[in-house]
């Protein structure tokens, strides 16, 4: 985080689930409303899509690049 913000990121929040339920919630999603970037660390690629493919979360993730925001991320948060 420390070195986002060094790159000129003002607001950060973290979101972070392993459950489907929570990524369903438009409560957890909320943040992403807002957001004109989200950056994915590494992990497991399949623990990504497993957790939140077709939940909340992922609808305002394509909300986020449909308003001109920007996805990126490192490791398997970058594929």
């Amino acid at each position: 985080m420390e070195a986002l913000q060094k790159a000129g990121v003002v607001q950060l929040e973290v979101l972070h689930t392993r459950s489907r339920a929570v990524a369903d919630l438009v409560a957890f999603a909320a943040p992403l409303k807002e957001a004109t970037g989200v950056w994915f660390s590494g992990g497991r690629q399949f623990r990504l899509v497993d957790v939140y493919r077709d939940t909340e979360t992922h609808a305002e993730l394509w909300a986020v690049l449909e308003r001109g925001g920007v996805i990126g991320g490192n490791s398997a948060g970058a594929s």
